[in-house]
């Protein structure tokens, strides 16, 4: 950024006088100068405007002089923090969704959490995505100087990378990928995304060497953005002899149930669940707004809910009790959701016949779905499967 602003107020490629112009010529003789004709005279070594440049990006770096009366009590500088040895090492992340970066599968991975101290040190870690100028990737000091690029964005707000457009919470597990929130990201502009990582004295690492993209538009009618579990009863009531249904475990009365969110049709066919339980769609299309089921046994199910409901077929394994990682797939093996449930969110969806039902199928962050605040008990006993 000092580079920038340099370059608009010199403006070395220009021609003619420039603002730094300007303003010597303003200074040099007035009568509060004590280095008349000379106003850079106060700027060791070079005496010129570049010294004066050289010395604001040294005092970023150190905040004080080498040998510096003052330099024990000053801020340590950008330089001395970098230095530190005992921060966490930095981690690399890639970019793992569809080519062309659409808005809809923006999914990053990174490498595992390392420390100085020990591998048992992990404490949290962080994403941030910023918007950046189309021209940032350009680091040749001839092509950052393009006066041309510079006066392209004074018309504007320039967009820096220190501006995040998105940053996740400070994550106190370490999970190795992350899927952005498609409302944060726009269609044809650039960003960079980073991550860190903290460890448990509170030292966080230097922030990734970024990857940077331009976001492409999202994918129609695709299951990655429209395809979301909306339900889950994972700890049924027992069963109701009184009403006939079958003398059977409450678990096998437990389903989880989809929702096509998007606009169009989508095909779910080859759509697995991969962990949590075992399932994989068969040729199966879900229509606009429509609701499908799987459950764990269907003669169970339909003893307490009917036949009406939307039921695309048993599922093998169960839901866990205590709460469990749940997964979800695309025919060719993409995250479409990826998270965890836990029995002590609600209470009374802990054995007492209520489901867990999310809030917000719409949420465009599929980060959410792990989170508490974002499901809710069930209105009625027994949930509402398929509706």
């Amino acid at each position: 950024m000092i580079d920038e602003y340099a370059d608009i107020i010199d403006e070395p490629n220009a021609g003619g006088l420039s603002f730094v112009d300007a303003d010597v010529a303003l200074w040099d003789y007035h009568p509060q100068n004590n280095y008349q004709g000379d106003f850079f005279q106060t700027v060791k070594y070079t005496g010129d405007f570049d010294g004066v440049i050289d010395r604001m990006k040294n005092f970023i770096r150190h905040r004080v002089v080498e040998g510096d009366p003052n330099e024990g009590s000053a801020e340590p500088g950008l330089s001395e923090i970098c230095d530190d040895p005992a921060i966490p090492n930095t981690p690399v992340i890639t970019f793992v969704g569809d080519s062309n970066y659409p808005r809809n599968n923006l999914r990053f991975q990174t490498s595992a959490f390392s420390d100085p101290q020990s591998s048992g040190t992990f404490a949290a870690m962080k994403w941030r995505i910023a918007e950046v100028e189309p021209w940032s990737q350009l680091h040749t000091q001839e092509q950052e100087k393009d006066v041309s690029l510079i006066h392209n964005v004074l018309d504007r707000e320039g967009r820096y990378e220190i501006n995040a457009v998105w940053e996740s919470e400070e994550l106190s597990e370490f999970n190795s990928s992350i899927q952005i929130p498609t409302n944060v990201v726009k269609a044809g502009s650039t960003y960079r995304i980073r991550c860190r990582m903290k460890d448990n004295t509170g030292r966080w690492s230097h922030w990734s060497e970024p990857v940077q993209f331009l976001a492409g538009e999202s994918t129609a009618g695709n299951v990655l953005s429209d395809l979301r579990i909306t339900e889950l009863m994972y700890n049924p009531a027992d069963r109701d002899a009184a009403s006939g249904e079958p003398a059977v475990d409450n678990d096998n009365f437990e389903f989880i149930e989809l929702q096509n969110i998007g606009a169009e049709t989508i095909d779910l066919d080859m759509v697995s669940f991969t962990d949590g339980i075992d399932f994989t769609f068969d040729k199966f299309e879900l229509l606009t707004r429509e609701y499908v089921v799987i459950v764990r046994d269907r003669d169970a199910f339909e003893s307490r809910y009917g036949s009406a409901v939307n039921i695309a077929g048993e599922y093998t394994g169960r839901l866990n009790n205590d709460g469990e990682r749940i997964m979800l797939e695309d025919a060719i093996g993409r995250v479409i959701l990826d998270f965890d449930y836990e029995d002590n969110w609600y209470d009374n969806t802990d054995g007492d016949g209520f489901s867990l039902a999310i809030i917000d199928p719409t949420n465009p962050d599929p980060n959410s779905w792990g989170k508490r605040d974002s499901w809710c008990a069930s209105e009625y006993a027994g949930g509402s499967p398929g509706s």
